[in-house]
């Protein structure tokens, strides 16, 4: 199998588990224009896990949400975006 090897900055943080810890955190993200974790954060969205990784122009992100009704919402916060 042929890899592809490439280098990728990787950003981490302990998220306080209390309302507004993701925001928080985020912020100085959303600050620098990251609209993905701006909406997030606005929606109230109460989050286990985040995870997202880039490479070139292509992008995954992987959410790990405590209850269905986040999951809605963070659906309905991302679709705006687009």
């Amino acid at each position: 199998m042929k890899l592809k090897v490439s280098r990728t900055d990787t950003w981490a943080s302990t998220i306080d588990d209390r309302p507004g810890g993701l925001a928080d955190k985020l912020a100085a993200l959303a600050a620098a224009g990251a609209k993905l974790t701006r909406a997030l954060a606005e929606a109230g969205i109460n989050l286990r896990g985040f995870s997202a990784a880039a490479l070139g122009t292509r992008y995954v992100t992987h959410l790990a949400l405590d209850t269905a009704q986040d999951a809605v919402k963070a659906a309905a916060a991302l679709k705006k975006l687009s």
